[in-house]
């Protein structure tokens, strides 16, 4: 039999334009049919109703557990790709070959960079990623984060460069992390600035503590979305800015910071562009 509304019987005498009841005057019902599929998805929304709002933090952690399964999946094939196309780039290519390599490259790396954004937010916001600390020298640290965006900055006619004010001093960090902070913001102010933006990656020290800064003269985040910038899937964006986010990158950035003791904070202003700042402390705060 084909069912025809969900839970609904139709009424007896399945009749169109005749009353319900009996032969006096009521209202007209009228029973429709249609097919249903027959998939076991629509099977289960069909006949069985959501759950309460008490019974879904159940159902949440579970979509949660699968999500994140799958993420950390497709870590493996990426990492593969990668790999692959290294070993493409340091045969001869010409011109257009290395174009094109290193396109693809650099899209792979964005899609392992959201994949390990996702993976390590849900690590990080339970305390279950340990920090791997490393004492580096800062103005080292910060031009081979930046080397792998050089690049696409280039192709967009955009410069990218990095400042360190005062002498050299060394940070105590988990490279990958604050590396990926790093590329996240540098990221963000080559896709949200025009042709010939300048973008100026930095260090400074401040009353003890290491403070790493994203300065672009692009045309500034709206006063409204800034409060929310680092909330997770937050995907606000300026008028100008033509790319859209998933929201995943600058909510890391905060819970990688954080992890280390640090704050990160953001300016904006439409005449002089957009300063993100990492402060970190000499000694990271752990555990």
């Amino acid at each position: 039999p084909v069912p025809t509304a969900v839970g609904r019987p139709p009424p007896q005498n399945g009749l169109r334009g005749r009353p319900a009841g009996g032969g006096g005057p009521g209202r007209v019902l009228q029973a429709a049919a249609a097919p249903l599929s027959t998939s076991p998805l629509n099977r289960l929304l069909l006949w069985h109703p959501p759950p309460p709002q008490e019974g879904l933090r159940p159902f949440r952690q579970n979509q949660e557990q699968l999500t994140q399964m799958i993420v950390h999946d497709l870590k493996n094939p990426l990492t593969a790709i990668l790999n692959y196309l290294e070993l493409l780039r340091r045969d001869k290519l010409n011109p257009l070959q290395g174009e094109m390599v290193h396109g693809a490259r650099r899209s792979a790396m964005m899609m392992l960079g959201l994949v390990s954004d996702l993976l390590d937010s849900a690590r990080l916001q339970d305390g279950h990623l340990e920090l791997r600390l490393q004492t580096l020298a800062v103005d080292n640290f910060l031009s081979e984060s930046i080397a792998d965006l050089l690049p696409w900055a280039e192709q967009e006619s955009k410069s990218v460069t990095t400042q360190v004010n005062g002498k050299a001093w060394t940070v105590t960090i988990d490279p990958q992390l604050i590396q990926r902070v790093l590329i996240n913001l540098v990221s963000n102010a080559i896709k949200h600035t025009p042709l010939g933006a300048r973008i100026i990656v930095g260090a400074e020290r401040r009353d003890g503590a290491t403070v790493l800064w994203v300065q672009d003269n692009g045309p500034g985040i709206p006063p409204a979305l800034l409060p929310h910038l680092f909330e997770r899937f937050s995907t606000g964006s300026g008028p100008s800015l033509g790319q859209r986010s998933t929201g995943l990158g600058l909510y890391f950035c905060k819970l990688a910071v954080e992890a280390h003791g640090g704050e990160i904070t953001v300016k904006s202003a439409a005449k002089t562009g957009t300063r993100f700042s990492v402060t970190l402390p000499h000694q990271p705060v752990t555990g």
